[in-house]
């Protein structure tokens, strides 16, 4: 982390690691990202164009992967004539915000789910349009809080600033692991009288 402070007064290479890390981890970019400005290593709204141009880039490139699964036939096949596949496939054509606003602040889904918008060929009008407004409000509240956080003045001339990365990271694993388990809960059946 220090190594790319030390280039600091490159911020064209801070604002590319943001971009770069998103790709990899978009918690860990936005949360990177939020205390560079805190620190004041980067400007904020520099600091926040970088992150949406990450995240974007990355969830257009999973959109783009699922479109190229679509000329395959042998995955065409796996996923499309899946009736659960194409169910699924029908509500997101329905309502394309809400299900893409849903994937956005769970993490754990926006992989698989980006890539199935692409597989399903939903609009990519659609998509960018719900995918960057998603973006834009998940960014805007994590963003802030970790900022207000980093700028604290509890934390002020402290090393304990970059220990919030950490510990966002290891709440941010927390939740991954919370949402899997609860989606992978086998439901109990209800019996009727």
């Amino acid at each position: 982390m220090q190594s790319l402070l030390e280039y600091s007064d490159h911020p064209a290479l801070l604002v590319m690691a943001i971009i770069v890390i998103a790709w990899i981890w978009e918690d860990a970019a936005l949360i990177y990202g939020a205390l560079l400005a805190a620190e004041g290593e980067l400007n904020v709204a520099l600091s926040v164009v970088a992150i949406f141009i990450g995240i974007c880039s990355g969830d257009l490139a999973l959109y783009y992967l699922g479109r190229a699964a679509h000329r395959w036939r042998r995955v065409r096949g796996w996923i499309l004539l899946n009736p659960r596949s194409r169910a699924l496939s029908r509500q997101f054509r329905l309502s394309t915000m809400t299900n893409i606003f849903i994937i956005r602040f769970i993490p754990g889904l926006r992989t698989i789910g980006f890539t199935l918008c692409g597989l399903w060929r939903i609009s990519l009008y659609r998509f960018l349009w719900a995918m960057s407004f998603a973006g834009i409000i998940w960014i805007g509240t994590i963003f802030t809080l970790v900022y207000f956080l980093g700028t604290s003045a509890w934390l002020e001339d402290s090393d304990w600033k970059w220990a919030l990365m950490g510990i966002a990271v290891v709440l941010l694993v927390a939740n991954n692991v919370l949402a899997r388990r609860s989606m992978n809960k086998p439901k109990k059946k209800r019996v009727s009288v």
